[in-house]
């Protein structure tokens, strides 16, 4: 193929569309040209000979390009925001196609009018398909085969000034009503009931979507009492479903804080009752509750083993982290271990000579600090040194491997290589442990010549 790098191309009926050299070119009765500038960081659509189609990155505007003439035009429209999905288009019969989940719109090319398929909320739409003559509607629970002169006549033009018009006046009416700064819970609840009858029989999307999102939003300014407040919320059917679920949601996570694993447990079984098993979408309920439900387990096995006062209150708190690793405990940068933490400095406490103590040490300080996009070199020395003390203060600890081990490591990757002390570390690493499972990596950072 002429050399050229063809590493992303595609091609339909005597046009051929690839990329060399950074540049987007397109090959046509046997001639070669390079595309206009527009095109650079255009995504290409769909070839439809001799047109090629290309949209900008945010879904608003198409590119035709005329493979022949080489001429470009642009087509601007206004799509009405549904969901993240990524947008999906077919170009057929001079109209553009476009749908995603819960959507459907046409741009027809010869008169730029745009036409949206009216889907209702609970339609559950999926996907559309076409053919030569038939357009194929899938929704979660049927199939819709309509002609395409049929469908067409369903699917009016969208008055873009109109829909825009309808929008900004929900937004006023939603911020002239104060709902999100109200404090007093039946007041919201009023104020919510009002617009959604206001705004019940509203064909517009994004009206539709802010209503449904209104069914928790509605309720920010209301502050609930732990744990009558909550409780008290969730049971009262006048409230909207999704707020009742998530006050039972935060319920159960502010007993897990507390650390009443048992009581977070119970509410799991009350939120089923209710409402039935989180639903395929809700990973972080289910993945929350499981790791309450494996420190439960873990604990209540460790306390069948009859091990010694010591060891079952260092196992016990460390079984905390696994609790710590959820949504329920995590930060900006990292996740916060005040459960486990509390747990091990309390059996340091009570314990300072157990054979764990060390262990717990060594927990204890590798998951004191974080940081978003990794610790500065101040921070990595402060934690060798407190590592070098654990070893300092138990000099048997069977711990020596993996601390001495990090301690190379962290010193071998700080933002400003200290390349001496790195050499020395893993020198020392090498004499004291020669056959441990990591000194092959050690030999092979050190014969690098890097330190």
């Amino acid at each position: 193929m002429g050399g050229e790098n063809w590493f992303n191309w595609k091609y339909a009926e005597g046009i051929t569309l690839f990329e060399t050299g950074g540049r987007l070119s397109i090959r046509y009765q046997n001639q070669v040209r390079r595309m206009p500038d527009p095109f650079r960081q255009a995504q290409f659509l769909q070839i439809d000979s001799p047109y090629v189609w290309f949209a900008d990155g945010l879904n608003q505007n198409f590119y035709r390009y005329h493979a022949g003439t080489q001429e470009a035009r642009l087509f601007g429209f206004r799509l009405p925001k549904h969901s993240n999905y990524a947008l999906q288009f077919q170009y057929d019969r001079d109209l553009l196609w476009m749908q995603r989940p819960g959507q459907l719109a046409l741009f027809d090319t010869k008169t730029s009018a745009l036409h949206q398929y009216p889907l209702k909320n609970s339609g559950g739409f999926l996907k559309m398909l076409l053919d030569d003559c038939h357009v194929y509607l899938l929704f979660k629970d049927r199939l819709e085969v309509l002609d395409k002169e049929t469908f067409m006549r369903n699917c009016p033009v969208l008055d873009a000034q109109q829909y825009d018009g309808q929008w900004d006046a929900f937004k006023y009416a939603v911020d002239s009503s104060g709902i999100h700064n109200d404090s007093n819970l039946q007041s919201v609840l009023a104020k919510l009931k009002y617009l959604q009858q206001r705004y019940a029989g509203v064909e517009h999307l994004e009206i539709r979507r802010h209503l449904k999102q209104l069914d928790v939003s509605a309720f920010s300014g209301v502050s609930l009492r732990f744990p009558d407040g909550y409780e008290a919320c969730y049971q009262n059917t006048e409230l909207p479903l999704a707020y009742r679920q998530g006050c039972l949601y935060a319920l159960m996570k502010e007993y897990t804080l507390r650390a009443d694993f048992r009581k977070t447990l119970a509410l799991d079984r009350r939120y089923r009752d209710l409402f039935g098993a989180p639903g395929k979408d809700n990973h972080g309920y289910r993945m929350n509750i499981d790791s309450v439900h494996r420190h439960v387990q873990r604990v209540d096995s460790l306390e069948r083993l009859g091990l010694a006062p010591d060891s079952l209150a260092y196992f016990k708190a460390a079984s905390l982290f696994t609790v710590c690793h959820t949504d329920w405990f995590s930060g900006e940068a990292c996740y916060h271990y005040g459960l486990a933490h509390k747990a091990l400095q309390a059996f340091l406490k009570t314990w300072p000579q157990s054979r764990l103590a060390d262990n717990a040490e060594y927990d204890l300080w590798s998951t004191s600090y974080c940081g978003e996009g990794g610790f500065d070199d101040g921070v990595t020395m402060e934690i060798i040194e407190r590592y070098k003390q654990i070893l300092i203060r138990y000099p048997d600890s069977d711990l020596g491997p993996e601390i001495d081990y990090q301690v190379f490591s962290m010193l071998a990757y700080l933002n400003e290589p200290d390349a001496e002390a790195a050499k020395k570390a893993g020198q020392e690493y090498l004499r004291r442990y020669p056959n441990d499972v990591r000194a092959t990596y050690v030999r092979q950072e050190l014969g690098l010549g890097k330190y």
